[in-house]
């Protein structure tokens, strides 16, 4: 394990610094241009005839950081390239469908991130069946695939896709809606379906490996007074294998307060992970939250938008799930988000980091995202 005393090292000036100078013309073009329109999660499902739309994301980064070699790391990243299909299939019936292509050292990987289908009642009631990024927190369901819908340039580290901290994918059913209530809406969902594998990061895609069913229930209260205020919280539990380990139950806690509009937007968010080793009985807990802050500023045609935020993931060193596998990590990050067009924003943020209670460093990140 790194600790500070052993961690000493020489700060280098990162080259982004040297790259951020050649997208000032970018940055010059964003002050001609109009107000970007509110960004939405998906695209919204509509009636009619068979008919198939298709929305894209995707990224391109420059990213260094001031770790001692062989740690340092810096250059050229591409991003996830990113389709939503959308299908509406009668009046009360759609279809979606969210698929991935990563880039990797030799190869870029395709997954299939989300199909779900879905069957709408009314507002109060909307049952559907698939692959879900699973409801259990708000970050989850709110920004899916391709950056362009989040106001940072990546996500908490707890929440990252392929991450093994939280269950990220669900395979199952959900039920659904929003009920009004003098003025209030309350926003429910409940589901069962399969949990984690042996490999914890993914979901039984094929199946539950052991025929135990994961539940989960995720309830949200939002006045119409103060439309975008949201709170509310969640329950999910499991019972799973390890690779090579024990079986484990686990039981996730979550909590998040959010306030949606930019002037200002606020995102609060916390999860417990309490994991019990099923032969020993013996119990370990995990935890995590983040806090982001953004201002979209009333100048230079409402397009920049500078944000912060602070994490972090605390893990215990004897999880029988988590052991070896996660290690404790703090980040506070700062940047500036700003929307050269409608369908293209460019991010610079600074952040500071420090993994398994070792030494702080610094990294900087150029980001451009597209939406198509």
């Amino acid at each position: 394990m790194r600790t500070p005393e052993n961690h000493a090292r020489t700060i280098r000036r990162p080259p982004v610094f040297a790259a951020a100078l050649l997208l000032v013309p970018v940055l010059v073009l964003t002050l001609v241009l109009g107000r970007p329109p509110e960004v939405r999660a998906e695209l919204p499902q509509t009636s009619g005839g068979p008919r198939l739309e298709i929305r894209g994301f995707t990224d391109f980064n420059f990213f260094a950081d001031d770790r001692e070699a062989p740690g340092a790391q810096s250059g050229f990243q591409e991003g996830q390239y990113v389709l939503h299909f959308n299908a509406p299939l009668s009046k009360r019936t759609a279809f979606f469908a969210e698929i991935t292509w990563t880039p990797h050292v030799h190869e870029f990987g395709t997954e299939v991130e989300r199909t779900i289908f879905k069957y709408t009642r009314s507002d109060q009631l909307k049952i559907s069946f698939g692959r879900y990024h699973t409801p259990i927190n708000w970050w989850n369901t709110a920004y899916h695939h391709g950056v362009w819908l989040q106001p940072t340039v990546s996500r908490p580290e707890w929440i990252k896709f392929g991450g093994d901290f939280l269950p990220i994918h669900f395979v199952g059913g959900l039920v659904e809606g929003t009920v009004a209530v003098d003025g209030l809406n309350l926003i429910y969902q409940a589901g069962v379906g399969n949990g984690r594998s042996e490999s914890i990061n993914r979901a039984n895609d094929a199946g539950d490996v052991n025929n135990n069913r994961a539940w989960l229930a995720n309830i949200g209260l939002q006045p119409d007074r103060f439309y975008a205020l949201r709170v509310g919280g969640s329950i999910y539990q499991d019972r799973f294998p390890t690779d090579g380990g024990p079986v484990v139950d686990e039981t996730i806690a979550g909590a998040y307060l959010v306030w949606t509009r930019e002037t200002p937007q606020v995102l609060a968010e916390y999860s417990h992970i309490r994991h019990e080793d099923v032969a020993t009985g013996a119990k370990t807990n995990n935890q995590a939250y983040y806090v982001l802050v953004a201002y979209r500023l009333p100048f230079w045609g409402q397009r920049w938008k500078p944000y912060a935020r602070s994490e972090e993931m605390d893990v215990a060193a004897d999880d029988p799930a988590f052991g070896g596998l996660i290690q404790d990590y703090r980040r506070y990050l700062g940047g500036v988000r700003i929307d050269v067009s409608d369908q293209a924003a460019l991010k610079l943020e600074y952040q500071r980091i420090r993994e398994d209670g070792g030494a702080f460093y610094n990294a900087m990140y150029t980001q451009i995202s597209l939406a198509f």
